[in-house]
């Protein structure tokens, strides 16, 4: 009981600070200072909470029947658009691993590793490791190449 009182009071408490500031911030536009009035304004913003208000039934109801009519199965208008090539076959087998170095080869270094971190540079130095392994005869070398090249054909 005792809680309810007090959160009542502190309720009312903010609606007349609220007012007042009100009124106040009338007063210094009418008395053009812009600049008390967007302070004060300031300060009540700054405690607002991050939320959106809560939408009315009318409004969602309104908004169900845009999207519904946005996203509709609607016929394209107009002829449709015409293919000026021969259609070709794209090899799609898995590539062999000269394929593979070439086109390490030609990667450009400096770029983003994207979504599995890895750069260009590294896969070049898998290859190097593997070349310098075959050139040497050390065993070992090329491991993460061999592993590269097996992870590219699973793919």
């Amino acid at each position: 009981m005792h809680n309810r009182r007090v959160m009542a009071a502190l309720k009312h408490d903010r609606k007349k600070r609220a007012a007042n500031v009100g009124d106040v911030m009338m007063e210094k536009l009418v008395e053009e200072e812009m600049q008390e009035a967007w302070r004060m304004l300031k300060g009540w913003y700054r405690t607002a909470k991050d939320r959106a208000p809560k939408p009315c039934y009318d409004t969602m109801a309104k908004q169900m029947a845009e999207r519904a009519e946005l996203y509709a199965n609607v016929q394209a208008p107009g002829a449709p658009i015409p293919i000026n090539i021969e259609p070709f076959a794209i090899d799609d087998s898995v590539p062999k691993e000269p394929e593979i170095r070439a086109v390490v080869k030609g990667m450009c270094n400096g770029r983003a590793g994207g979504a599995s971190g890895i750069k260009a540079e590294e896969i070049k130095q898998w290859l190097q490791s593997m070349l310098m392994e075959e050139e040497k005869g050390v065993k070992g070398l090329g491991d993460n190449w061999w592993l590269f090249v097996e992870l590219i054909r699973i793919i």
